[in-house]
């Protein structure tokens, strides 16, 4: 090739012949092969500027697969960094701020409903927009029209408020667990009021009644608002048992206990139920189903298994007509023109199971307050292998109707224990303004939740009871007390560990599809 360059010595090059100069345009037509590594080595030391940083660069690159780190460690660090954030901003959205649901059914649905808003009147369109909202602050201004009156008249008696302001400051996170997970407010009341300020444990309980007819109720008003998913046929039955559980625990099992066993057998429950959970959600990607499922009777599919399968589903479809009608006039007005194909019944045998839950529940909640609500999503949980985010709404719902029956029974019924005590009033009127806001805020924040999220703050919740009721109940303790509280460890562990491995079980015959 003809190029002006200069020689190694520096002198200019002679002029190319004419036959040489006529070679050289002909070359620049051909496909010249790789230039040999003689000629690469001569180019980078003839200087020939371009050519030489490309070199460079190419030397650098074949250095392990990478670009210099002096020419690009800034491009590098500033990947790094952003891949680092695109991973937090991931795992915050995966398990703190999910949607509500991500199915096939629910886009429908909110396609249709998008849909069917155009001839909605107005009211409606503008319920729709803007109904959570609506959720969170309606209850709060109910609570508040009747709280400031009673509060204020005849004579000011906001001086309640300073006096036990810790039970308003114990309810501010009381009513966000309580709408969030499947504890209620008394999961935090309780323990706190009975372990760190002696409150005695009837009027601890006492005021978990009170206190949830309101939280509670209203975590269930914006669950019925926002349009968030619960079982409903399973809700009928815990709910039938729960009435009975409840009257039967504060006639004859709370009487008989003393306060330290009373505090013990609360936590002491409830952490052998975690424990469960908690190995049973090792395997974070385990199947879950919507609702409780139908069962086969056995794995195989034959005529004589969907023969099966319809006689159990309609031995309780009657019982449940009422709710699901009661259900679907919510959703009427809630969902306009949006179908909501939600099972109509349950199989005899769950139905039986969530019965008995309920009493089991109840009496727990005759006991502590609160019971009803962790039994329920125990079984849902671990035996039906219903989604945490179902049954925690469920829960709530749930422990909502029989914290109401505790307190009315407590009130008008002829218990026992005696009325309910002024104190307990006292911390109920310095609390009662404070949980219209906490427990709806926690049914937005619960709804977005991973179920591993809200599986974790119930190992965190039942773990810390446990330790505070050892460490300050210790001087008060006897050997037969800390026989009897690891005893309900152990034992409770093992009934759940059963009833785990009952739902693995039992999932095989299930005839619904997983989330």
């Amino acid at each position: 090739l003809a190029m002006s360059s200069q020689s190694h010595d520096g002198a200019p090059a002679a002029p190319a012949p004419a036959a040489t100069q006529e070679v050289s345009s002909i070359s620049l037509d051909m496909d010249l092969p790789p230039p040999s590594d003689q000629a690469e080595e001569e180019g980078v030391r003839g200087g020939g500027g371009d050519d030489a940083s490309l070199a460079a660069a190419a030397a650098d690159h074949n250095n392990n697969g990478m670009i210099s780190p002096s020419s690009s460690s800034p491009q590098l660090i500033k990947s790094s960094s952003s891949d680092i954030k695109s991973k937090v901003r991931k795992f915050l959205r995966h398990y703190f701020w999910q949607p509500h649901n991500k199915s096939n059914r629910i886009i429908r649905q909110k396609t249709l409903l998008k849909e069917a808003q155009q001839d909605m009147p107005i009211y409606q369109q503008k319920f729709l927009k803007y109904r959570n909202f609506i959720a969170l602050l309606l209850p709060a201004l109910i609570v508040h029209a009747v709280w400031w009156p009673v509060m204020l008249l005849p004579h000011n008696k906001l001086d309640i408020v300073q006096e036990y302001s810790f039970a308003t400051v114990t309810m501010v996170f009381g009513s966000i667990v309580a709408g969030m997970t499947s504890e209620g407010g008394a999961a935090i009341a309780f323990p706190v009021f009975t372990l760190a300020f002696s409150v005695p444990p009837t009027v601890a309980r006492d005021f978990s009644f009170m206190i949830q007819s309101v939280g509670m109720t209203a975590a269930s008003f914006s669950i019925f608002i926002m349009g968030v998913h619960i079982d409903w046929s399973a809700l009928v039955y815990a709910t039938l048992g729960g009435i009975v559980g409840i009257i039967l625990g504060l006639e004859y099992i709370a009487p008989a206990m003393d306060p330290v066993t009373k505090k013990l057998a609360f936590v002491s429950v409830w952490f052998a139920f975690a424990f469960s959970l908690f190995l049973l959600n090792r395997n974070h990607d385990r199947p879950t189903f919507r609702n409780v499922p139908t069962y086969k009777c056995n794995n195989n599919n034959n005529n004589e298994d969907k023969d099966c399968e319809t006689r159990t589903t309609t031995t309780t479809s009657t019982t449940t007509a009422a709710v699901t009608a009661i259900a679907t006039n919510v959703k009427k007005f809630l969902h306009t023109r949006v179908p909501s194909p939600e099972p109509s019944g349950l199989q005899l045998w769950p139905a039986i199971v969530l019965f008995l839950t309920g009493i089991f529940g109840g009496m727990n909640s005759a006991i502590s307050g609160s019971g009803l609500d962790i039994c329920s999503f125990a079984i849902l949980t671990l035996l039906f292998r219903v989604n945490e985010r179902t049954a925690t709404p469920t829960s709530v719902v749930l422990m909502a109707g029989n914290t109401l029956v505790g307190f009315l029974y407590r009130q008008f019924g002829s218990s026992p224990e005696g009325p309910i005590a002024s104190l307990a009033w006292n911390l109920f009127a310095a609390s009662a303004f404070v949980v219209p806001f906490g427990a709806p805020l926690g049914t937005v924040l619960g709804a977005r939740l991973h179920r591993i999220t809200i599986a974790c703050l119930l190992y965190a919740l039942d773990t810390i009871q446990l330790i505070s009721a050892w460490v300050l109940l210790e001087p008060k303790m006897t050997a037969a007390s800390w026989g009897m509280s690891v005893g309900i460890i152990l034992i409770g562990s093992l009934l759940f560990a059963l009833v785990t491995s009952a739902g693995t079980r039992l999932q095989r015959f299930s005839a619904m599809d997983v989330l």
